[in-house]
């Protein structure tokens, strides 16, 4: 076969792709509507792990666009069951992506499944074109790219996410390419294959145009099948109480010794004294720490993340701490206030 037929037909750049990137890379497309010569789509499902076995035994596709919306299934002819199922189906597959289509009387758009919009607590662009997630630190980590016909999403959340499920997530694909002549009989044979890895399997095949009548290009090929992005372990998965979150306390000065030396303490408000009796021998929950007022300037400076205010600090929805700025030369703020209501990042 001539490389002037075959280097289009088999696709080589795409199979590539599947097989060593998709869902490899920082990023994932879950959702595209391709159309045409050349055309890519992709659609994906959440599945249970134990099936995914079975759907590598064959490529077709188990998960049709726009399944997995509310409805009932009827059993049985006679003396008929209805059951009524959150996702649309009794075989377990649950939706990760939503294509809304109204005709030509409303715009269409995508929707990225409530349960992970709320798990990570992400939040929309104005112009609905991302869902970023807020840390405690202020910053902004967009999780989630929005258009009207592709859907990208962070692969670290994304797996994190199947962890907290206990799923694995089917990248459904399938791609249509024209060629520029017809091929011959062994050509088509040389192009047709089945791939199957681990978590990988897709067929491939090329055509030639029919009739005479036909219009477009003279032959073409397609790529059908899935890959299996798998879960991160579940102690990994970000969500209380695996957030592996060990807290961690930076010390603060209290004071300076009687040879000049600095005595400093964890702000970690569980290892201070309190007014019920805890930890007598430690310094107070209200011992005052003193900071210059140059302190407040990053806050300042920053007025679309942080506020300052008669007596706090806010982030946004990140956090809010209490201090005294009172006076002319210095901040004050509380040993256990610096521990209770600041991540770790911000106490440095």
């Amino acid at each position: 076969m001539s490389e002037e037929k075959n280097i289009d037909l088999e696709q080589k750049d795409l199979q590539e792709f599947i097989l060593n990137k998709l869902g490899k890379e920082d990023w994932i497309e879950v959702y595209r509507d391709g159309f045409g010569s050349k055309s890519v789509t992709f659609w994906c499902a959440l599945v249970q792990s134990d099936k995914v076995p079975a759907m590598l035994e064959k490529a077709d596709w188990d998960f049709l666009i726009g399944y997995g919306r509310p409805g009932h299934i009827v059993y049985g002819i006679d003396e008929k069951r209805i059951e009524y199922f959150r996702y649309g189906n009794d075989d377990g597959f649950q939706p990760l992506v939503y294509p809304r289509a109204f005709g030509k009387k409303k715009r269409s758009f995508v929707e990225v499944s409530e349960e992970f919009r709320l798990l990570y607590d992400l939040f929309p662009a104005p112009d609905g074109s991302k869902l970023s997630k807020l840390h405690d630190n202020g910053m902004e980590e967009d999780v989630v790219l929005l258009g009207n016909e592709s859907v990208k999403i962070k692969v670290r959340l994304l797996r994190q996410f199947l962890a907290v499920k206990d799923m694995h997530l089917a990248i459904f694909f399938e791609a249509d390419r024209d060629g520029n002549c017809s091929l011959t009989d062994d050509e088509l044979k040389t192009i047709a294959k089945e791939v199957k890895t681990d978590n990988v399997i897709y067929h491939l095949w090329a055509w030639n145009k029919m009739f005479a009548l036909d219009e477009g290009a003279p032959s073409g090929s397609r790529i059908l099948g899935k890959k299996f992005i798998s879960p991160f372990a579940k102690t990994e998965c970000g969500v209380f109480p695996f957030d592996d979150r060990n807290p961690q306390y930076a010390d603060f000065i209290l004071r300076f010794d009687d040879n000049g030396k600095q005595v400093t303490y964890t702000c970690n408000h569980r290892e201070l004294a309190d007014y019920f009796g805890g930890n007598p021998k430690a310094p107070h929950f209200l011992t005052p720490i003193f900071f210059r007022r140059e302190v407040l300037q990053k806050y300042y400076a920053k007025p679309e993340m942080y506020s300052v205010e008669p007596g706090y600090i806010r982030c946004g929805g990140g956090w809010r701490i209490p201090i005294d700025d009172e006076h002319r030369n210095h901040v004050v703020v509380f040993l256990g206030d610096l521990g209770q209501c600041l991540p770790y990042e911000e106490q440095l």
